[in-house]
């Protein structure tokens, strides 16, 4: 492998993206470690909306790129570099994949999304899509399942996983192809980071976590996928749900905050209650349950062997009952 890995974004790099991809043990093994925060040229929308903490550590070459032609700069004065794109074949992300091919890019794949999801989220994020969405929303839907595969793209030379489910769906949604892009098993980050992680401290007391996922106001759902949900109803029936089970079980319900949420400029949402940022696995160690939806975090859980409820959520309203 090369000697200077590139780690590129399309979402902006946050300060606790060293310790979730090990960015430091690499810096430790002697490597060349650079952060590239292309998330103004490939998600403008998201860049701008995203308030939470941006990767700041002087260890690392940090570099935030505002335009394509800058971009490509920085790839082709990079050619004899590894890099690691963190993120998959998309419609925004298609130039990246020209790039990779025009200047001979050798790369793997670390991180990816499930694309797949996020096209079916953009077309049915609500109960009428034909009022709601644009045609571009069906353009993009088009590139990501014929429009890729009309030209020839230069393929990944790994993808790693942590497990077969998925598998399928995050190798066909990269530019991976059989026989050339090796399929590489390791333990999952969830697996490793619970693994290093200690137990939370609540001084002696009770408590439940809620694994949030910085709902309604996370910028890939509500940006992105143009799903609308009505904030005051969302954290009132979310609140008393928490205020029920509380009384109940004599627990007190603290917040894990997504990696990406900012709470500070919406007020006392939670109604006083903990929010706690960075340490969702030291909280799942030592609660007594979890409240989630959909977030990755339950893999946490399932390995804590904690119980779980579950708490459906509407595309345009609030939190049903649990």
């Amino acid at each position: 492998m090369k000697q200077k890995l590139i780690f590129l974004f399309d979402v902006p790099a946050l300060k606790n993206d060293v310790k979730k991809f090990s960015f430091d043990e690499l810096l430790g093994r002697g490597l060349e470690i650079a952060i590239v925060d292309a998330s103004p040229v490939l998600n403008p929308s998201v860049d701008a909306a995203l308030t939470a903490d941006r990767f700041d550590d002087e260890r690392f070459e940090h570099r935030v790129i505002r335009e394509m032609p800058g971009l490509e700069s920085y790839i082709r004065e990079n050619r004899e570099a590894y890099f690691f794109p963190m993120f998959d074949h998309y419609y925004e992300t298609r130039k990246v994949y020209r790039l990779f091919a025009k200047y001979h890019i050798r790369y793997g794949y670390v991180n990816n999304a499930m694309t797949d999801l996020v096209l079916k989220a953009e077309v049915e994020a609500s109960e009428d899509y034909s009022e709601n969405h644009t045609m571009m929303h069906y353009v993009k839907a088009f590139y990501h399942r014929v429009g890729r595969y009309m030209r020839p793209f230069k393929p990944a030379e790994f993808i790693v996983f942590g497990g077969l489910a998925g598998e399928d769906s995050h190798f066909h949604n990269g530019e991976c192809k059989e026989g050339v892009t090796e399929r590489v098993y390791l333990w999952t980050y969830n697996y490793e980071q619970f693994d290093r992680t200690e137990t939370y401290d609540n001084g002696g007391k009770k408590y439940a976590v809620f694994l949030d996922q910085y709902m309604p106001y996370h910028p890939d759902v509500v940006i992105k996928r143009g799903a609308k949900i009505d904030p005051e109803a969302y954290f009132a029936e979310l609140n008393q749900v928490f205020d029920y089970v509380g009384e109940k079980y004599g627990v007190e319900v603290i917040i894990a905050a997504h990696p990406r949420a900012d709470y500070r400029q919406y007020g006392d949402v939670f109604h006083g209650r903990q929010i706690i940022y960075g340490k969702t696995s030291e909280l799942i160690k030592g609660c007594d349950f979890i409240f989630s939806n959909s977030s990755g975090a339950n893999a946490y859980a399932v390995i804590a062997n904690k119980p779980i409820v579950l708490i459906n959520r509407g595309a345009t309203q609030g939190y049903a009952h649990a």
